[in-house]
């Protein structure tokens, strides 16, 4: 029983992360580009597969909490890694477009 609730919490942290990054998107962004979007799609997968690496590979992790708590641990990771990154791809577009209106910074 007490792996179920720890991977009840895990899937509602990830949740709410993601919940919150959307919330973040849709106020501070808005509507994403599609660069932007496959940007971060390629981002998401590229961390989630050497997250995976790292954790099973090279941290050698034998418990069900140690898994749940580096899946924790990474999913705060991931979170601010993508909130970066759509950062970084929004300053570029907006630097080096000539058209941008002021309005739009």
């Amino acid at each position: 029983m007490p792996r179920r609730k720890a991977a009840v919490l895990v899937n509602t942290a990830c949740c709410v992360l993601m919940l919150v990054a959307k919330l973040i998107q849709c106020i501070v962004f808005g509507p994403l580009r599609v660069s932007e979007r496959q940007h971060l799609k390629d981002k998401f997968w590229n961390f989630i597969f050497y997250k995976f690496i790292f954790i099973f590979g090279v941290l050698n992790v034998q418990t069900v909490e140690e898994v749940v708590m580096w899946c924790l641990w990474f999913a705060g990771l991931v979170f601010l890694h993508l909130m970066v990154q759509l950062c970084k791809d929004r300053f570029e577009y907006l630097s080096f477009s000539p058209t941008t209106p002021m309005s739009s910074h």
